[in-house]
């Protein structure tokens, strides 16, 4: 009996054991899918790492390229803006040229890249600084500083030609441009204030 009862005892054990073992091949391979699932779960993240990297560059890449383009157009737009301002300043010269020849002056000098045209009259010379608009609401009595009236006159009288002894004065002549072809003469200001 003892052994009858020692041998199930060893039966049960057995089982016991065969159970155990059966656990912890499963446990062992539940752990072996689990970190199966891990690894793709890490590898998925590191690709995704990846994909969101690889889509800030592409998206920094379009940024830089887009401000490119952008500074592209401005410089153009600035180089068109420049060359309008260019023409419109000739245009204006001219303009005044016309309406100081008719006026009786004798235009001396006129670079309309420069701020004045000189002209004689017969008071003497005048240094004629021109203001143009294309916008006639826009119109506002210009003033200017005496120091760069008087640099003028230096840049004139001593710089590109003879001094003579007769008085300069400082006009104003605005005008408005209407057209390709078109200016008038809103105001002409003999011996205008500095």
């Amino acid at each position: 009996n003892n052994m009858q009862k020692a041998e199930i005892n060893i039966k049960n054990e057995l089982k016991e054991m065969d159970n155990d073992i059966i656990l912890l091949k499963r446990q062992s391979e539940l752990n072996i899918i689990k970190s199966n699932q891990n690894h793709e779960l890490e590898e998925k993240k590191i690709n995704n790492e990846v994909e969101i990297d690889k889509l800030r560059l592409q998206h920094k890449y379009r940024e830089k390229k887009e401000e490119e383009e952008l500074k592209k157009q401005i410089i153009l737009k600035r180089q068109d803006l420049e060359k309008e301002e260019m023409e419109m300043k000739e245009r204006a010269h001219i303009a005044v040229k016309r309406y100081l020849e008719r006026m009786g002056y004798h235009v001396i000098y006129d670079d309309f890249l420069d701020q004045f045209i000189v002209a004689e009259d017969f008071d003497g010379l005048a240094l004629i600084d021109v203001f143009y608009t294309t916008d006639i609401m826009s119109i506002k009595q210009p003033k200017i500083k005496r120091d760069v009236f008087e640099d003028a006159i230096y840049k004139f009288f001593l710089q590109e030609h003879e001094p003579v002894d007769v008085p300069v004065r400082y006009d104003t002549i605005e005008l408005f441009i209407c057209g390709d072809d078109r200016a008038i003469i809103i105001r002409h200001c003999v011996n205008a204030e500095l």
